[in-house]
C-alpha cells in the first residue's frame, strides 16, 4: 500500500511521461495485458491512453486493469490512466524519505 507521500512523487514523475500504451475498441485482452505486464517490470509507472472508440468510464478500466496485474492505479486524467507496480527484484524508482 502506498502512502498519499509515495502517490503525490509518482503522480509528479508522470507529468513527465507520455502514454506508450493505447487501448482500443477490443478493450482489454491477454495480449495488451501481457504487453502492460512486460512493461510494468521494466519501467514500473506506465502511461495508457484510452482511444474514443473505448464506450467504459477511464476510471473503471483502469480498476479492471490494475486489478488483473496487481497494480495500483496512480492517477486518472481525461482519457489516460497511469500504473504503477513495483519490481521487487530490481525497483527502478525510489521514494524520497
Amino acid at each position: 500500500m502506498l502512502t498519499k507521500k509515495e502517490m503525490r512523487y509518482l503522480r509528479g514523475l508522470s507529468n513527465k511521461l507520455k502514454a506508450q500504451y493505447q487501448l482500443g475498441k477490443n478493450e482489454i485482452t491477454d495480449s495488451f495485458l501481457s504487453l502492460l505486464e512486460k512493461a510494468l517490470v521494466a519501467k514500473e509507472l506506465i502511461k495508457v491512453h484510452v482511444l474514443q472508440s473505448v464506450d467504459k468510464e477511464v476510471t473503471s478500466l483502469a480498476l479492471d486493469v490494475a486489478s488483473r496485474l496487481n497494480a495500483t492505479v496512480v492517477e486518472t486524467k481525461g482519457k489516460t490512466f497511469t500504473l504503477y507496480r513495483q519490481n521487487v527484484k530490481e525497483p527502478k524508482i525510489k521514494f524520497p524519505r
